[in-house]
């Protein structure tokens, strides 16, 4: 239930108080509230849905001017991003905020947007914290996050040239939200069944390989904090990417100056070294071995390279498709070393039976 200060309020105090009384629903001990039945979370929603996000049920959803959004934004920093921030309870109480839950649902997700865009601008650690913990619970690949990866492509990669620089601290500022949005980055332009990945933006690709080279145990952040068995981290997207990247390259080479291609080549094959040395880091870090690099992404990866080398002139001895055959097989050898990949050799060399010959893939697989 709503205090009686914040239904006699108006914004923006209605908000500051709204805060504070969604973090009072909060349960302050571990384990004091049933997942799904707390009365309090039910209530906490309906206060962020009226007094913050002005949602009513039966009437139009009232949107913020533009003046208003950064003022909620100014007041949203100013409540999670304090240093002295109260880990768990404070989590909890954003992860309510920015429930995916009822009518409201999407503007809440736009509105969280421009706060993580404002956050990452203002090196904001709390907010970006809480930004990475809500994405694991959402999933990277709901809508969501997909929103959220895409608005900060938009922002940083493509709206102004050179904004990527901005990105380049982040895995110091806060190493959960980075392994994450790479996650939902991989969700984005991601194989979808035969289809090949879209071409994503350089600056993007410059700022991950960056971040992986200077730190290739980022990408196992999400894995070794992981809940459950059930892990999802930025490996086997960011293996898609740079084991595709060779035909991907030569399809696009005519409209690529030579220099340019080059440079991109060079990325892709820096970041693919970061990632093999990220699987081998693995070795020492899990006891029992964890499950990086599942079966279907493995055939997908493989569906999606026999479809493309039909398209290739003399496919079978084609540099390009020989460099990415190469790729698959050195990612097979790691993950079979570093026992990452639970799938038995021999379906595995059922799984790419299909696959134009190359030497080291079948010394791999045999």
């Amino acid at each position: 239930m709503a205090s009686e200060f914040l239904r006699g309020s108006k914004f923006p105090d209605s908000v500051r108080i709204a805060l504070k009384d969604i973090e009072r629903c909060v349960p302050r001990d571990e384990g004091s509230a049933i997942p799904g039945l707390n009365h309090a979370e039910g209530n906490a929603e309906r206060i962020a849905d009226e007094y913050i996000f002005m949602y009513r049920v039966g009437r139009p959803l009232q949107r913020f001017s533009a003046i208003q959004e950064l003022q909620l934004q100014e007041i949203m920093i100013d409540f999670f991003g304090n240093d002295n921030y109260a880990g768990k309870i404070k989590t909890q109480a954003f992860l309510l905020l920015f429930s995916c839950k009822g009518s409201a649902t999407h503007y809440k997700v736009e509105l969280l947007c421009k706060l993580v865009s404002m956050a990452i601008a203002l090196k904001t650690k709390p907010i970006l914290d809480y930004a990475g913990a809500w994405m694991r619970e959402q999933h990277y690949s709901s809508p969501g996050c997909m929103k959220l990866a895409q608005h900060v492509i938009h922002d940083y990669c493509l709206l102004v040239p050179g904004a990527t620089s901005s990105l380049q601290e982040l895995p110091k500022i806060s190493t959960p939200f980075t392994c994450n949005i790479i996650t939902a980055f991989t969700h984005v332009y991601r194989l979808q069944g035969l289809k090949p990945p879209a071409s994503l933006p350089n600056g993007l690709l410059e700022v991950i390989t960056e971040w992986v080279s200077i730190d290739n145990s980022l990408l196992l952040y999400s894995a070794l904090n992981a809940y459950g068995s059930n892990i999802e981290t930025p490996l086997p997207g960011l293996i898609s990417w740079c084991i595709y990247a060779p035909i991907q390259l030569l399809q696009k080479q005519p409209k690529i100056e030579v220099e340019e291609l080059r440079r991109i080549n060079q990325l892709y094959s820096k970041l693919f070294l970061g990632l093999l040395n990220s699987l081998l880091s693995t070795k020492t870090l899990f006891n029992p071995p964890k499950e990086l690099l599942p079966r279907a992404i493995v055939k997908d990866i493989v569906d999606t390279i026999v479809t493309s080398a039909k398209l290739l002139p003399d496919a079978g001895e084609h540099d390009c498709l020989q460099v990415v055959l190469e790729r698959l097989g050195q990612v097979l050898q790691v993950a079979m070393v570093t026992k990452t990949i639970f799938t038995d050799k021999a379906t595995l060399k059922q799984i790419c039976s299909s696959l134009p010959q190359n030497r080291l893939l079948q010394i791999v697989l045999n």
